[in-house]
């Protein structure tokens, strides 16, 4: 080892509890059981076969793990990581935001998804202070950032780490504006997990889109995203009404999103409008806390409005939608002598297939710099079903015309969603890709589709996008 123990360190621990002195200092001896291509992995020699468990289970997902980062971070380089596995319950540490010597406690001594996820989350920081982007590992901003990296790498794991209640229960102070210059702190850790959970669940953003948007705070984070600089005011409403202040919160983990919410106004007699909306939540009583579905008539000289909830989707339900949401770039979709229509191939995990067409060519454009969503229904023909459980095994775009090499369409894709769903169930993510490559044409992008392979694009089909590790969905 090359660092020395001191006061200072960056650190991921439970609530209320803190590195012990005796872990700076009665450090090793240590055996090193293995390295990959940016890891050397060691264990405290009183662990005995433990710790060989421990360091063998951090060698097999330390590279898949510091790929997916690295994907987040938009290809920051970090390492090379000496990753040490300590006796205790301490958590994990290292000596600053950029240091890559790693001490990860073994808690039970059995835990392997445990280790990994302390792990990232301490390789994480190390790229966030490469990045150099504003996000600050010793700080609530950057240590939210971290937990929520690590839990979504390993979900089971966050026991005892959630910090989303510890805001809640408190009187709720704006740690998104401000930045708490702390990682101990888990009330303002609290308040950064939740905000980070509401970029992405409630407004839709990505991990890949929120980490590179990084700032020296929060709100500069969703101002970069959004455009706005009202950051704090409604998410802190948002939570208040699903959560209000003062009854004691306990929540499982760190995301309560999304939280769906119904509004109302009024058409007046005279055909004027109320100019306000109100939350429906708070004009009734009854219903459930999240609506799904909702229809309305007008009956007599009322309007009359019906509300159903979503309901639990298991992972063996069939689901009957999908769904494409497909961003368009600095060339459109349509042009062409003769104009061009667009299909999706979607493979199917015993290499079967189904074709959605997305768009027909006497449809309208699909203009530069624009969004466009498709839903289809699954064909009865697909078995088994695609479930929550098991979805598709990938997809591939194709551009179709028939016009002649001089007047041929190209089209530049530059983002990719593709859900599973059920009208009154949640979305279930397969795909979700955001171009960050030089396409033929200069632009930035997933994908530029031509008639033919070559200088001018792709050829007529994108790549298979499969499923899984490196869908975005994570």
């Amino acid at each position: 080892m090359t660092q020395t123990p001191h006061e200072q360190h960056s650190v991921l621990v439970k609530p209320g509890e803190s590195i012990p002195a005796a872990a700076l200092a009665a450090l090793g001896p240590y055996t090193q059981r293995g390295s990959t291509a940016n890891f050397d992995v060691y264990y405290d020699n009183s662990l005995g076969a433990n710790g060989q468990t421990l360091a063998d289970a951090v060698l097999a997902n330390c590279e898949h793990d510091f790929a997916q980062l690295q994907a987040w971070f938009g290809g920051v380089a970090a390492g090379r990581f000496a990753v040490y596995i300590d006796p205790g319950t301490f958590g994990a540490y290292h000596a600053s935001c950029a240091a890559t010597e790693l001490h990860c406690a073994a808690f039970s001594g059995t835990g392997g998804a445990l280790e990994n996820m302390l792990n990232v989350a301490e390789v994480d920081e190390v790229l966030m202070a490469n990045q150099n982007a504003g996000w600050d590992c010793g700080a609530s901003s950057g240590e939210g950032l971290s937990r929520v990296l690590a839990t979504e790498l390993y979900p089971a794991e966050l026991n005892g780490f959630a910090s989303a209640s510890s805001w809640l229960n408190s009187n709720r102070p704006d740690f998104v504006t401000n930045n708490d210059p702390t990682d101990q702190n888990y009330v303002s850790i609290g308040c950064s997990t939740l905000f980070l959970n509401y970029l992405r669940y409630q407004l839709g953003f990505s991990l890949n889109q929120i980490v590179q948007a990084g700032g020296a705070t929060l709100a500069q984070t969703y101002q970069s995203l959004t455009g706005r600089t009202d950051a704090f005011a409604p998410f802190s409403a948002l939570l208040a009404n699903r959560f209000p202040p003062g009854q004691p919160v306990n929540l499982p983990n760190d995301n309560p999103f999304p939280i769906q919410e119904l509004y109302h106004t009024i058409r007046n007699a005279d055909g004027s409008w109320q100019n306000f909306f109100g939350l429906v939540e708070s004009q009734v009583q009854g219903g459930p806390p999240q609506f799904g579905m909702v229809g309305c008539a007008g009956v007599g000289d009322a309007l009359q409005l019906v509300g159903g909830p979503f309901h639990a989707l298991a992972p063996n339900e069939p689901l009957a939608v999908i769904r494409f949401m497909i961003g368009t770039g600095a060339d459109d979709l349509g042009g062409g002598l003769n104009g061009s229509s667009a299909t999706a191939d979607v493979l199917l995990s015993g290499g079967a297939s189904f074709t959605v067409t997305l768009r027909n060519s006497s449809e309208p454009h699909w203009n530069n710099r624009s969004t466009h969503t498709v839903t289809s229904p699954i064909p009865s023909a697909v078995n088994p079903p695609l479930t929550k459980a098991n979805g598709i095994a990938g997809v591939r775009i194709n551009l179709v015309q028939n016009n002649p090499d001089w007047s041929a369409d190209n089209w530049d894709i530059t983002t990719l969603n593709v859900s599973l769903l059920d009208p009154a169930s949640p979305s279930v993510c397969q795909l979700n890709l955001i171009g960050t490559a030089q396409l033929q044409d200069g632009s930035i992008g997933l994908v530029r589709l031509s008639k033919n392979p070559g200088g001018s694009g792709n050829g007529p089909s994108s790549p298979i996008y499969s499923t899984g590790p490196g869908s975005g969905c994570h």
